[in-house]
């Protein structure tokens, strides 16, 4: 138990620490935003590049992780949203913020710094395996089907989400180290230390931005429903997770510990922010908060069970 709290305990110690930091005025909330952004546009394609780069890489995409992580999103995604609208009533862009709510994770911010010191260098790769179905196929998946009762229909909004990711930072470092992976060429020495020293801070400033962006959240109006969403995020989505790992037996075990653990992270902070448009944004960002804060015991406990299916 001791050595599971110290994988979890500074993680979430660090996001506290950036909560701290804006709810005693010693930083700004939007200072935390500004943090979060040199994340994503700098800290973590270098973080994706890398992952996919370093010699430890070598494998490269294992396009049944892919797959798997694909279907148990997807999965969790239609579950969800079936019963939100046929028992709930849900209307179609709240079904799709909800979507998103329980099938985007945190799998950059927090679920990296998490399984780095579980599975090492396997766990940026998976990384860069969860980021291409998120961001390719969950997030405008969802975004789509909000969108879908709109102008244009669904069609048209997929093709306007596809093609925001030609300006994703993230994309590219993923796509560039894929590249560099395939055909096995190296940056010169220089800027690959700086390659490297921008990977090495992404986690940590990535934490402390989470941390700072909870601060003067509410619950709002809606708390039952919250805590639902939240509660499916971090237990239907690896449990659906798991079953599917089971069932298709293709994925090494560390691949398979990496498929589940990443399912388990909390709700992608993106999503909160892809709710505005919908006038969902309190909704979503409740979720977010709750689901932060519950995925410390929850992860704690997932770590519980499968560190001792890892080899030594």
């Amino acid at each position: 138990m001791l050595h599971i709290l110290t994988i979890t305990g500074p993680i979430y110690l660090l996001v506290a620490v950036g909560y701290a930091a804006v709810r005693f005025g010693v930083m700004q909330k939007s200072d935390s935003r500004v943090l979060g952004r040199f994340v994503l546009m700098f800290g973590m394609p270098a973080l994706l590049f890398t992952a996919l780069t370093q010699r430890h890489a070598n494998a490269g995409i294992d396009w049944n992780y892919v797959l798997i992580y694909a279907a148990g999103g997807l999965l969790t995604m239609a579950c969800v949203v079936g019963y939100s609208r046929r028992i709930k009533g849900a209307s179609v862009a709240q079904g799709g913020v909800l979507g998103m709510t329980v099938g985007a994770s945190n799998s950059a911010f927090i679920g990296f710094p998490v399984l780095y010191q579980v599975l090492g260098p396997t766990a940026g790769v998976a990384l860069a395996m969860c980021f291409i179905v998120e961001n390719i196929l969950i997030m405008p998946g969802a975004l789509a089907y909000a969108d879908s009762g709109g102008e244009g229909g669904a069609g048209a909004a997929l093709r306007r989400s596809l093609m925001s990711l030609l300006t994703n930072p993230l994309l590219w470092g993923l796509a560039l180290g894929l590249l560099c992976n395939l055909t096995g060429w190296r940056l010169p020495a220089v800027p690959e230390r700086m390659v490297q020293m921008l990977s090495q801070v992404a986690s940590p400033l990535a934490l402390f931005a989470v941390g700072g962006s909870l601060f003067g959240l509410r619950l709002g109006h809606h708390i039952r429903a919250v805590v639902a969403a939240a509660g499916a995020k971090l237990l239907l989505h690896p449990a659906l997770m798991t079953l599917l790992v089971l069932l298709f037996p293709v994925l090494s075990r560390e691949l398979a510990v990496a498929a589940v653990m990443y399912a388990a992270m909390p709700t992608a902070a993106i999503v909160a922010v892809l709710a505005q448009r919908y006038q969902q944004e309190e909704f979503a960002a409740a979720a977010v908060m709750v689901a932060t804060l519950a995925s410390f015991f929850t992860i704690t406990l997932l770590l519980m069970i499968v560190m001792p299916l890892l080899p030594a």
